[in-house]
């Protein structure tokens, strides 16, 4: 008898959301994964999940990783925008009233001279920019060649994972926490969460962001969605989903938002879940596939999602919080 799988938010049953059938990134390879869904919660997790960090680092060893440099690296061989492309990421462009989380952001929360730690900092540039106003910073990266750019700005950076974070820094030592699209790689939220609750001080800010996998662009896309990012992604959360778990772990949320619209629509983007779905389809994975990303299906996303809830329109959803006193 199939043993039935159980959320751990809530401890609803969940079902079968999406199988994914491989890793783009690795085509020699042919392992399947299965997704799972809980309506309840509007939480996903991989099935069965790693239970250690190295079945998923060798992920990030690839050269174009993002953390991996500052700069936008331009490959040579890709092809000037047409028209309608530069159109359309322009009206995306215009459309865009998404919050970037910047050193400006903290200054609202966290008063010059605190300590921040930016967890998953990658290259170290939200640090770079917070030091200068005058924050303590530290950064926690488990990804060495990340980790090592960041050092070189004289960056006091440590290498590991969220679920590790008291190895490392004693509790109540930081002012602020930040955590930008890292509590979906973590073997346990539920750890991390617990382990960034001690590390604050009282009344610490906490600010997670994730993918938003309730936006209309993971939903036209499915299992070719660029954010979607099995393996690498081990948690799939929603507005509702994040804030449920930031706040059973003992935090109160002050504040939601969300970012990422224009660059749904940009033509790396289109190319990188066209890619995907091709190599999915091949792989007899067209269940998991609504529709393939391309410059006419864009269109069309762009006229459903314009006028959309933020929940539905972003590919990104944040949440700001903070620790009673």
């Amino acid at each position: 008898m199939t043993q039935e799988l159980l959320c751990p938010l809530d401890n609803t049953p969940l079902r079968k959301w999406l199988s994914v059938p491989g890793d783009r990134r690795k085509p020699s390879e042919e392992t399947d994964y299965q997704l799972y869904w809980c309506e309840t919660c509007q939480y996903g997790t991989l099935h069965p999940l790693p239970t250690q960090y190295e079945e998923v680092e060798d992920f990030y060893k690839i050269d174009d990783y993002y953390t991996h440099s500052d700069q936008f690296q331009k490959k040579d061989n890709q092809k000037p925008r047409t028209f309608l492309e530069k159109l359309l990421v322009h009206i995306a462009w215009k459309l865009d009233q998404g919050t970037e989380i910047t050193a400006s952001l903290l200054e609202k929360y966290i008063p010059h001279q605190g300590t921040i730690c930016d967890i998953g900092c990658g290259s170290g540039r939200l640090l770079s920019t917070c030091q200068k106003l005058g924050y303590q910073v530290y950064g926690l990266e488990p990804d060495a060649e990340a980790k090592t750019v960041a050092v070189s700005k004289g960056l006091q950076v440590k290498q590991g994972i969220a679920e590790d974070l008291s190895k490392h820094f004693q509790e109540q030592f930081f002012d602020g926490i930040v955590m930008t699209h890292v509590l979906e790689h973590c073997l346990d939220p539920i750890s991390a969460l617990a382990n960034i609750k001690k590390a604050l001080k009282p009344k610490g800010i906490f600010i997670c962001e994730v993918p938003n996998n309730d936006c209309i662009g993971a939903r036209w896309t499915g299992a070719s969605w660029s954010h979607l990012g099995v393996l690498s992604h081990l948690h799939f959360f929603t507005e509702n989903s994040l804030a449920s778990c930031i706040e059973k772990a003992g935090f109160q949320v002050l504040s939601t938002q969300f970012r990422g619209y224009c660059r749904q629509f940009i033509p790396e983007n289109i190319k990188i879940e066209q890619q995907a779905y091709e190599f999915f389809s091949l792989r007899n994975g067209q269940e998991s596939l609504p529709i393939k990303s391309c410059a006419s299906t864009r269109w069309m996303m762009l006229a459903s999602s314009a006028l959309a809830s933020a929940s539905r329109k972003y590919d990104s959803v944040s949440v700001i919080s903070c620790l009673p006193d």
